[in-house]
C-alpha cells in the first residue's frame, strides 16, 4: 500500500486541487467533529464527509482510495 501526497496526486487522476480540502479545512473538520464526538476521532475521511464536517470528495479511480492522517491533518491517496 503506498502513499502519495494528495498535491500531486490529484492532478495525475484528473482531481482539480480547489476541489479537495486544504490541511487548514482538514484541521477545522477534524477539531469540529472531536468536540462533537467527546473526544473521539473520525474513523476516516469519509465520516467527517457523511458527517457534514467537509465537503463531499471528488471520486477516485477503482483501486484508490482516500486517507486523513489525522494528527498531521494530511489527506493522501493509497492504493487499495
Amino acid at each position: 500500500m503506498s502513499s502519495v501526497p494528495i498535491t500531486e496526486a490529484a492532478p495525475a487522476l484528473g482531481i482539480q486541487p480547489a476541489d479537495l480540502p486544504d490541511q487548514k479545512a482538514l484541521y477545522e473538520a477534524i477539531t469540529k467533529y472531536m468536540t462533537a464526538n467527546q473526544g473521539r476521532a473520525a474513523k476516516d475521511v469519509e465520516e467527517l464527509v457523511q458527517k457534514g464536517f467537509l465537503k463531499p470528495l471528488p471520486p477516485l479511480p477503482s483501486g484508490k482510495r482516500y486517507h486523513l492522517d489525522q494528527r498531521a491533518a494530511v489527506l493522501s491517496i493509497l492504493d487499495k
